[in-house]
């Protein structure tokens, strides 16, 4: 691929996140930025342990003064818990709770839907087949660019 290739992909991919990401309301009861905080928190916890405040708000680029605010309101609303890390009490995890866990389920669910909705619109059936073959290929450069990290 040549640069300009490589910036058109890295270009329509970008508008692509923040399009699905835009188009889902936040979960009831809370804000868009609290919504976003809750998928960074289950992104950057890797383990039943629970996820770091500071991590979450360096994953998606909010300050962290933001990142407690939201986790004021998610813990408020029930979507999650705040508890010392097991293995340094001085530190915060957050863990989902069985409604948090339940909420974002339908609320990925939700943006699969309109991402299928859109692939279904607007792109033939060879078109489709084409797309998902890349799939796996975008998996690789995706797992390439995380250990390059």
């Amino acid at each position: 691929m040549d640069e300009v290739e490589v910036r058109t992909l890295q270009s329509h991919l970008g508008k692509l996140h923040k399009r699905l990401a835009r188009g889902l309301p936040p979960l009831d009861g809370v804000s868009r930025s609290a919504t976003r905080v809750l998928s960074a928190a289950v992104a950057s916890a890797g383990t039943e342990e629970g996820a770091q405040p500071g991590r979450i708000a360096e994953a998606i680029g909010m300050t962290t003064s933001n990142v407690a605010a939201a986790l004021r309101e998610l813990e408020q609303e029930g979507y999650v818990a705040r508890r010392r890390a097991p293995d340094d009490g001085r530190r915060i995890a957050v863990v989902l709770t069985e409604r948090g866990k339940h909420a974002l389920a339908a609320h990925r669910a939700l943006r699969a839907h309109g991402l299928r909705e859109a692939i279904e619109a607007v792109l033939t059936t060879d078109e489709q087949a084409q797309l998902t073959a890349v799939i796996p290929l975008i998996g690789r450069v995706s797992a390439a660019l995380e250990g390059a990290e």
